[in-house]
C-alpha cells in the first residue's frame, strides 16, 4: 500500500527535474569537451604543418 500511495502522489518540482536533467548533460558532455578540445587542437596543428 505504501507504494501504491507513494505512485499515485504528487510528482517532483519542475525545479528538481530540470536541475536532475542539467546535472545529467553536465556530466556527458564536460568530460567529452574535455578529451575533445586538446584532440582537435592538435589534429588542427597536424594539418595547419602541411
Amino acid at each position: 500500500m505504501v507504494r501504491v500511495r507513494r505512485l499515485g502522489g504528487a510528482p517532483n518540482s519542475r525545479t528538481v527535474a530540470a536541475c536532475a536533467y542539467v546535472c545529467a548533460a553536465t556530466v556527458l558532455v564536460l568530460p567529452t569537451v574535455a578529451l575533445a578540445v586538446p584532440w582537435l587542437t592538435e589534429l588542427h596543428r597536424l594539418f595547419s604543418a602541411l
